[in-house]
């Protein structure tokens, strides 16, 4: 570690710089959307979870109901 520290100084670069750059380009992430018994409700909730916080992944539960 201590090697690679004297590297990055003599170069003047950072040492994740020297071992190959940035890797983690973009992070997915889900949500729980609680449930309501209004449909009207329900995709108003799913709408702010992805168009207003930003969630790509969505995790519901369906009810099957006679």
């Amino acid at each position: 570690m201590a090697c690679w520290d004297l590297c990055g100084k003599a170069l003047g670069v950072p040492v994740w710089h020297l071992l190959g750059g940035s890797t983690v380009i973009r992070l997915e992430y889900n949500a729980d959307t609680p449930e309501d018994r209004d449909p009207k409700v329900e995709l108003g909730k799913i709408k702010k979870r992805v168009l207003g916080e930003g969630y790509t992944w969505l995790k519901m539960a369906l009810e099957y109901t006679r």
